[in-house]
């Protein structure tokens, strides 16, 4: 029974440590998405480096890319990728 808690407990913390993760991460992505007029290289990087710098949270490129594709069309800024204007 305790074997059966224990790992209860230990599913809930790696589950509530991705959320955390996760939420950071696209926090991160959105105010780069929203603020920044830079091309997308430079954008994965400033995702990467305000992660870390607000939430100490390092991303590789990959999940920076991931968490900025998912922030722009979040916002529907889906032309920012291709350089056409919104229609919003």
């Amino acid at each position: 029974m305790l074997d059966k808690i224990r790992t209860i407990r230990a599913a809930r913390a790696k589950e509530s440590e991705a959320r955390r993760r996760h939420n950071q991460g696209m926090n991160a992505a959105q105010e780069v998405a929203l603020h920044s007029l830079l091309g997308r290289p430079e954008r994965l990087k400033a995702v990467i480096s305000l992660a870390f710098a607000k939430y100490r949270l390092d991303l590789t490129e990959e999940e920076a890319a991931k968490f900025l594709d998912a922030a722009i069309a979040q916002y529907g800024l889906l032309s920012q990728l291709s350089g056409k204007e919104d229609d919003n």
